[in-house]
């Protein structure tokens, strides 16, 4: 396959948290695509560092909740027959899915641009900044976006994807101003 069909794939949190471990149905059809036509999946540091942080919160809420269920269990068997919550090694876990997900997919650096530059996107409420009433300030957006936009200044191939039809067209170099857009959702 020729390089003008490849697609560069960008994958933000919300995809990562619908199936930590990538094994259901959407994250095989989508392997086995990727594996079929050679296309490159990224995501940005800034999608690594909050997968991670919302496993960890995830893997604490489903343990907490666990051991209050197996509590409750307890409360309803004989004495010399006990359940026991499962132990686990968060700290182990969370490092082995950091791991996990460096290894599976190409990261993209955090964007070069100073926080002046940052600071102007908010105040002038530019894309991804847009002011309403989201409690979401927007920082994590405005990092995933630059990250992609400078993936895209770098690979000088046509993109594809969802993402592209909320960019600011202005910062998209020019021949990438009327992309085909294909959604994988």
């Amino acid at each position: 396959m020729g390089l003008k069909n490849k697609k560069l794939i960008v994958l933000d949190t919300n995809i990562l948290m619908s199936d930590y471990m990538m094994c259901g149905h959407f994250f095989r059809a989508f392997w086995f695509w990727i594996d079929s036509f050679g296309h490159w999946v990224y995501i940005p540091e800034v999608v690594v560092v909050e997968a991670v942080k919302n496993y960890r919160a995830s893997l604490n809420r489903l343990l907490n909740s666990t051991k209050k269920a197996v509590k409750l269990l307890n409360a309803h068997l004989p004495k010399d027959s006990k359940a026991c919550a499962p132990e686990l090694k968060i700290d182990q876990l969370v490092s082995d899915y950091e791991k996990m997900l460096r290894a599976k997919f190409q990261i993209l650096e955090l964007p070069s641009l100073s926080h002046k530059q940052l600071l102007e996107f908010y105040a002038k409420g530019t894309a991804p900044y847009h002011h309403s009433e989201s409690k979401k300030d927007g920082y994590r957006d405005t990092l995933v976006w630059l990250s992609v936009l400078e993936l895209i200044k770098k690979s000088r191939v046509l993109i594809a994807g969802c993402l592209l039809k909320t960019l600011p067209i202005s910062v998209l170099p020019k021949r990438t101003r009327f992309p085909t857009l294909t959604c994988l959702m």
